[in-house]
């Protein structure tokens, strides 16, 4: 299965791929953009970097191996998702469901920083699809999404996901609201601040925009 998503990755390569890359050079020489430094029209736009640390490093690794590398790290990033979700050791009845998740990943598989998005939302589901394992690791969700924070701006909906869990488990204690809360200022230690909650948002209300529209 990772040689499926190697082989997407490198047969078409994600159109902004080159933008990250550049972005993540950026952000090495000259620190956290707050200005878009890619607008000709408007060059004293906003920017939020929601991405920054992937960017950082899909750089790093292109400079080593290239786009190769690149698509190394964001294949194996897909392929541990299915290893989150089915284990590491499979059953006859696992290949069904994972070919059929396979299928719906395979078109957007690519070098693209939602890939983390994919694994770290897979880890969240496990934890919290296991009672025993939500209340073992709770102490950890925080950790999880500071690290989210700073790769992608999906987190907001990981973030929606976990609170909802809390709202409708009958058994959520204060410890688990306390952790909620802890995972929601976890999001705030990023190089923007509240302006990454802001940034994500907007994006995530206009895209739904657009689809209903």
């Amino acid at each position: 299965m990772p040689q499926f998503f190697y082989w997407k990755s490198t047969l078409y390569l994600d159109p902004d791929l080159g933008w990250e890359l550049r972005l993540g050079q950026l952000i090495i020489t000259d620190g956290f953009p707050r200005l878009d430094p890619f607008s000709y029209t408007m060059p004293k736009f906003p920017m939020v970097a929601h991405s920054w640390l992937s960017d950082v490093v899909f750089v790093r690794i292109y400079e080593v191996w290239g786009i190769a590398g690149v698509a190394a790290l964001t294949s194996a990033a897909l392929s541990l998702v299915f290893v989150v979700i089915f284990g590491a050791t499979w059953h006859t009845w696992t290949y069904v469901p994972a070919l059929l998740l396979a299928g719906n990943f395979l078109p957007y598989a690519g070098t693209r920083p939602q890939t983390f998005s994919w694994l770290l939302f897979a880890v969240l589901l496990r934890l919290l699809g296991r009672e025993a394992a939500q209340k073992k690791y709770r102490f950890y969700i925080p950790l999880l999404f500071l690290i989210w924070a700073q790769v992608h701006g999906a987190f907001f909906l990981g973030l929606v996901t976990y609170g909802l869990y809390i709202l409708t488990n009958k058994s959520s204690s204060r410890v688990d609201y306390g952790m909620f809360a802890a995972a929601c200022c976890a999001t705030l230690l990023n190089p923007y601040g509240i302006s990454l909650w802001r940034e994500v948002i907007s994006t995530f209300f206009f895209t739904l925009n657009a689809v209903i529209c």
